[in-house]
């Protein structure tokens, strides 16, 4: 199974893609270091990203996805849409450095809340990002979330403890959305 845009396939992360996007990970770690929940120093190897994703959940196969460009099916964009019970989903996004400035997270990040409100019935999709980070900040406005909250030194920066700002945001109706044809292909098509 996969996601299509006209510019991008998201595919749930399989190990066989794990090199590449350790490559890309590395190339950008200082940035996820600031800006990601997640990317304590232990999370840097490559055997930290093999272990997770060899526990994700094969019936969540969009919890987490690879996003590969088409024109040159290089690997673009980290991101998914993950079931948080009830019928609300999280999303976030990382880019490839190589990748970055082609609107490849927003695609991404559009075509997953699309997949969410769709095929599995969501009722809300939540969004989160760090003060200073103004690069999500945009993708976030361009999608259209509505402001929630700020939550004042809600994370401490991965990579120095720094608290800073978590700022909000939630969608309910994916028509906000900017337009995008997308699909959902089956594996034997």
């Amino acid at each position: 199974m996969r996601i299509e845009t006209d510019r991008l396939m998201i595919l749930p992360v399989r190990l066989e893609y794990v090199p590449e996007i350790q490559a890309a990970k590395e190339e950008v770690w200082g940035e996820l270091q600031t800006w990601m929940s997640w990317a304590y120093d232990d999370q840097k190897p490559q055997s930290a990203m093999e272990a997770f994703v060899a526990g994700l959940n094969p019936e969540k196969p969009f919890d987490v996805a690879a996003c590969f460009a088409k024109d040159n099916g290089k690997f673009a964009v980290m991101g998914g849409i993950m079931d948080d019970g009830d019928g609300v989903f999280a999303t976030g996004y990382w880019c490839a450095l190589s990748q970055c400035g082609k609107g490849y997270a927003t695609e991404a990040t559009n075509a997953a809340i699309r997949y969410a409100f769709e095929a599995l019935g969501a009722r809300a999709v939540n969004i989160n990002y760090y003060e200073g980070n103004d690069a999500s900040r945009r993708v976030i406005e361009k999608l259209g979330f509505t402001y929630l909250r700020t939550d004042r030194g809600g994370h401490l920066r991965c990579s120095d403890g720094v608290p800073l700002d978590v700022h909000r945001f939630t969608m309910t109706d994916p028509a906000v959305l900017p337009p995008l044809v997308w699909r959902l292909v089956e594996e034997d098509e």
